[in-house]
């Protein structure tokens, strides 16, 4: 680097600029960490109680969305959860 650089540039001269400390990442919680990632059929069946039959029929329905990856369907559960939301019955008055 040819010194006239640093003249132009008064802020590069070394230890003018003062080094930031390193930022911590902050550690996920659990529910952080499943609405990141995708998780397998049987993990939303157990979310909704349902068998993974019926995810399977969900799938083939197209009511809730999923990945295929080689023979195993993945699932996004924070999508999951909004599609499920969205054929959620409400409980009849008597």
């Amino acid at each position: 680097m040819p010194d006239d650089f640093n003249k132009r540039n008064p802020k590069l001269h070394s230890g003018s600029i003062k080094p930031q400390p390193a930022k911590r990442k902050r550690k996920l919680t659990p529910q952080e960490i499943a609405l990141r990632y995708l998780v397998p059929k049987q993990t939303i069946a157990d979310r909704y109680s349902v068998s993974p039959r019926t995810v399977e029929f969900w799938v083939r329905k197209r009511r809730i969305p999923c990945f295929k990856v080689g023979r195993e369907l993945l699932f996004n559960i924070a999508d999951t959860d909004k599609a499920v939301e969205r054929f959620k019955r409400t409980a009849a008055r008597t």
